[in-house]
């Protein structure tokens, strides 16, 4: 069963992250090859691109927090002071608020110089709000009457004289005209740290020098590829002739022959051997060489195949178990006995021969040997009788 693997999500991101960054790096290489930069230029570039990033997330940090503000307090003005005017005012700052949080967004995903001139724009817009809206408020306390509402302790419920609490929508317009204040110095650092970056450096570039720059390398990198590989070839051969040439000098020797071709002269022999004689009963040995023709064999194979798995994050993980059976069985040829006794009879009268082939051979050598003896006595006892 053939698994497929699935990529999750972080997987992919990383990838493609670091795509990304092999692309920016090979262009700032050529960047800094068509320009002819020194190293000092370089560590300027690069410093002036880590004080521009770091200012973009200074300022989208600081205007979701000023969103984040706005609308907790647009919120506990709606359910607690129950203010027309007040909820207004929220909801309007909060709409600017939003609309200077794309604007940032907008400016970190697109490298551009009117985007960046618009988002200082938005901030000086954004700061004169707040400071009408203050203003307005100071000016319009000046005729309201003075605080007359005891709060708890005698305390009076306003901050001051001129600026009561029923209107803290004051207090807020003055924290976001700080806010904003702060922001428009952020965007001005932006404006003037872009200019000398890297990613400024790359944009005005000419694409032609950066695009030989590219066809300079990529015809580098296969010249060193095709060096090398001359470079192995010329290894290998010289190493080939080193080896050729120290056989030549090498006197000749008679080749034993190997291991495995004795092994099969000798496997060859006996069984040559093996099937002149009688062969044996298959159960004394299970050896496949002395076992009778006609033997018949069958074997079985069970294989089973069982798994368990699930999927995490788009990836099937799981595990298997595969199960296997083999058995062999033997039976023994089915032969008729005449057989069996005709091969016996044949092997008894053989033996037999044999043996009395040995015994008149040891006859007739003693015969041989005792000879002389047997003739002297017999011309012994002729004397005697011619005596007597």
């Amino acid at each position: 069963m053939r698994r497929r693997k699935y990529m999750s999500m972080d997987q992919l991101q990383s990838i493609a992250r670091r795509a990304r960054e092999r692309e920016g790096l090979i262009l700032t290489q050529a960047v800094v090859a068509a320009r002819k930069m020194t190293r000092r230029d370089v560590r300027r570039a690069k410093r002036r691109q880590d004080t521009y990033s770091f200012l973009k997330a200074v300022a989208l940090s600081l205007e979701t927090i000023g969103v984040m503000v706005i609308c907790f307090l647009g919120i506990f003005t709606y359910f607690e002071v129950r203010s027309d005017s007040e909820s207004a005012f929220y909801a309007s700052q909060l709409a600017v608020e939003l609309i200077l949080l794309l604007m940032i967004l907008f400016n970190i995903a697109v490298e551009n110089l009117g985007l960046r001139l618009l988002l200082l724009l938005g901030f000086i817009v954004a700061f004169i709000l707040n400071l009408l809206q203050v203003g307005f408020f100071m000016l319009y306390n000046r005729h309201s009457p003075v605080c007359r509402h005891v709060f708890l302790f005698g305390i009076r419920a306003c901050v001051s004289t001129k600026h009561p609490f029923t209107h803290h929508s004051t207090v807020a317009a003055t924290f976001l005209l700080f806010f904003h204040l702060i922001l428009i110095l952020i965007g001005v650092g932006i404006l003037a740290s872009h200019p000398g970056t890297l990613s400024d450096l790359v944009s005005r570039t000419n694409p032609r020098l950066v695009r030989s720059y590219l066809r300079q390398k990529r015809r580098a990198q296969r010249q060193r590829r095709r060096r090398l590989a001359s470079q192995r070839r010329r290894r290998s051969a010289s190493r080939s002739a080193r080896s050729r040439a120290s056989r030549r000098s090498r006197p000749s020797r008679r080749r034993r022959p190997s291991r495995r071709s004795r092994r099969r002269r000798t496997r060859r022999t006996s069984t040559a051997v093996e099937r002149r004689t009688v062969p044996r009963s298959p159960s004394t040995s299970l050896d496949i060489r002395r076992l009778p023709d006609g033997t018949r064999f069958k074997t079985t194979n069970n294989r089973s195949f069982h798994m368990e798995y699930y999927v995490e994050d788009g990836v099937f993980v799981g595990s298997g178990t595969e199960t296997t059976n083999k058995a062999i069985s033997i039976c023994a040829p089915i032969r008729p006995s005449a057989n069996i006794s005709s091969a016996r009879r044949s092997y008894s009268r053989r033996s037999s021969r044999s043996q009395r082939s040995d015994l008149s051979e040891s006859s007739e050598s003693e015969s041989r040997r005792l000879g002389p003896d047997i003739d002297n006595k017999n011309a012994l006892v002729r004397q005697e009788t011619r005596n007597v």
